[in-house]
C-alpha cells in the first residue's frame, strides 16, 4: 500500500490533510520537516512506522518512543493534585503515570482515587522508603523513558518534549537534570550539581548553558531505561539501604559481557543539565 494510502487510512485527521501537501519523493526535504513535526505529537504516535517508510534521513530514524512518570507519595495530599494536574496538562503526554502511595494516613489516596483514575496507583501498608518505592514504580513501567518525580515538585508545560528531544540527541547520555524553581517564585533551587572536594554537593554555578553536571536533584530527574537497567543489581535500580533519595550522580552500570573473556569496561552513564527542563518545588 503507497503510504500516503496508509496514512489517510490510519489518521483522517489533521495529520492527513498537512501530509497530503507533500507530493512525490521529489521533495525530500519537505518531508523531512514534516516528520521532525509529527515526531512529538503523541497523537500521531501510532502512525510513526509509517513515516518512517519515507526513507529521508530523520524520517528513516523515527522511534515510537513511550515516556513514564513515577511518583512515590507519603501523606502528600497538599501537593500530589497539582503535582498530577501538572503532569497530565503536559504537551507530550506521558504514556503511564504510576504512584507509589507508601502507607499515606491523609487524603491521599482517595484523591488520586476520585480525580486521576488513569494514574496506576499501588498502596502500599507502611512507609517502606523512597528508594524502595521508586524500584517498585520503575518495575511497574514499560517506558523507554521515566521521569523520577517527588510530589511536591510541578512541572514546567513542555517538560517531557524537551527532556525527551533532548535526550534523543545524547544517546549515551543516561539522565538529564532539570532546573527547579522555588515554586510560586523566581529563586532557583536547583540546577547542575557538583561534588567539591570537602564531599559537599553544590549547585552549579552555570545557570545558563547546557552542560554535563556531577548531580541532579533527585526531585525531578528523567532517564533512559538503558540505564536504569544496566545499573539494576537484581529488582533495584536505587539502593533500599537508603531511605531517602536526595541527588542522583553520575551512573557506573556493570560490566557488559559478550563470551568468553571478552567483557568491556564498566559503562558511564553520565548526567546533563538541560535548563530547557523547569519545574516548581515546594520548598518550606
Amino acid at each position: 500500500m503507497p503510504v500516503l494510502e496508509a496514512v489517510k487510512g490510519e489518521h483522517q485527521g489533521l495529520g492527513w490533510k498537512i501530509f497530503a501537501k507533500i507530493t512525490p519523493a521529489s521533495y525530500p526535504v519537505k518531508r523531512d520537516k514534516v516528520c521532525k513535526r509529527v515526531d512529538f505529537w503523541p497523537e500521531f504516535r501510532h502512525i510513526l512506522p509509517v513515516f518512517r517508510q519515507l526513507q529521508t534521513p530523520y524520517c528513516k530514524g523515527l522511534l515510537v518512543t513511550q515516556v513514564a512518570v513515577v511518583i512515590v507519595n507519603w501523606n502528600g495530599a497538599a501537593f500530589i493534585g497539582r503535582c498530577l494536574d501538572a503532569v497530565f496538562a503536559q504537551t507530550q503526554r506521558p504514556d503511564e503515570v504510576v504512584v507509589i502511595d507508601n502507607g499515606s494516613t491523609d487524603e491521599s489516596l482517595a484523591l488520586i482515587r476520585t480525580r486521576y483514575p488513569s494514574v496506576q496507583l499501588i498502596a502500599r501498608p507502611n512507609n517502606e522508603g523512597f528508594a524502595r518505592g521508586y524500584n517498585l514504580g520503575i518495575r511497574h513501567t514499560t517506558s523507554d523513558y521515566i521521569l523520577i518525580l517527588n510530589t511536591d515538585v510541578f512541572l514546567d508545560r513542555d517538560f517531557l518534549y524537551r527532556a525527551r528531544q533532548a535526550i534523543g540527541q545524547e544517546p549515551n547520555i543516561g539522565s538529564i537534570a532539570a532546573r527547579i524553581y522555588k515554586a510560586d517564585t523566581d529563586q532557583i533551587d536547583y540546577v547542575g550539581l557538583w561534588l567539591q572536594p570537602w564531599l559537599k554537593v553544590v549547585n552549579s554555578r552555570n545557570t545558563t548553558e547546557r552542560a554535563f553536571v556531577f548531580a541532579g536533584s533527585g526531585a525531578a530527574l528523567f532517564c533512559r531505561r538503558d540505564m536504569l537497567n544496566d545499573i539494576r543489581e537484581g529488582d533495584s535500580f536505587f539502593d533500599e539501604d537508603f531511605f531517602c533519595i536526595g541527588k542522583m550522580w553520575t551512573w557506573h552500570g556493570g560490566r557488559n559481557c559478550a563470551g568468553g573473556d571478552a567483557c568491556s569496561r564498566p559503562r558511564s552513564w553520565p548526567i546533563i543539565w538541560a535548563p530547557a527542563l523547569k519545574a516548581a518545588r515546594f520548598a518550606p
